[in-house]
């Protein structure tokens, strides 16, 4: 407990010295790539602390490609789009742009509890799960990658319209769907070095927040405001699952 506890104390100590800067300036520019940076400084703080083994350098790898990846996607989009609608009503409230914060640091520490514990576990080697999780993290950044691209190049050129064509033709969130695998291969990959009722909470609340909380519920929502009138989003909605094809 006290490991998670000083973790969870570094990843908000994180945050609020980026909500500090992003609150004085006013910028989304932070507040975009603040999520992966929390990440990558998790990682980096466990790798610190860890024997440094293979698996522990793979898993640092891992967080790094997928922050870095997540990180310049997203600094690249606010860029072009100047400023993050999502935050505009609580961007000049104080106390709700500092919850954001804290709950994002909380968030990120609780994502990584696999990782955490797989740092502090002792004469690790690449077990078959590890290598099984491995190759899904992969398939899940590779998805999210791919459907991020598809969709920003299709919002260039089309930012009124919804879209339904590349890896969107299959489900309606292929990003998430990619985000998901991503971390339950992380879970899969740490169950040889950690104790998996505990790991299991860090996928469970990735899960929990993409799918009930701040991803697909609010995107639900806004599309049906947007493109609802639309019998051809009426039956995309019909026949496109929202994350797994032909279950959710």
């Amino acid at each position: 407990m006290d490991l998670i506890l000083n973790y969870l104390g570094f990843s908000v100590g994180v945050n609020l010295l980026m909500f500090v800067i992003a609150y004085i300036f006013q910028t989304d520019k932070i507040t975009d790539i603040s999520y992966s940076v929390t990440f990558i400084a998790i990682a980096a703080f466990g790798l610190f602390q860890s024997e440094h083994s293979l698996v522990d350098i793979i898993f640092f790898a891992l967080v790094l490609i997928w922050g870095v990846r997540l990180g310049s996607y997203l600094m690249y989009r606010i860029h072009k789009i100047g400023k993050d609608d999502r935050f505009d009503h609580i961007r000049v409230n104080f106390v709700s742009f500092l919850f954001f914060w804290v709950m994002q640091g909380l968030t990120c520490c609780i994502v990584m509890i696999p990782i955490i514990l797989s740092f502090q576990s002792v004469a690790k080697v690449p077990s078959g799960l590890f290598l099984i999780g491995l190759v899904i993290s992969i398939l899940g950044l590779i998805i999210e990658l791919i459907a991020d691209q598809q969709k920003f190049q299709f919002k260039l050129k089309q930012p009124d319209k919804f879209m339904s064509s590349g890896l969107f033709k299959y489900v309606q969130h292929p990003n998430y769907a990619g985000e998901l695998l991503f971390w339950w291969g992380i879970l899969l990959a740490s169950l040889s070095y950690t104790n998996w009722y505990v790991s299991l909470i860090g996928p469970l609340w990735i899960t929990f927040i993409i799918v009930a909380f701040s991803g697909v519920r609010i995107l639900q929502r806004n599309w049906k405001e947007r493109y609802g009138a639309d019998p051809d989003f009426q039956l995309y909605q019909k026949q496109t699952s929202k994350i797994i094809p032909g279950i959710y």
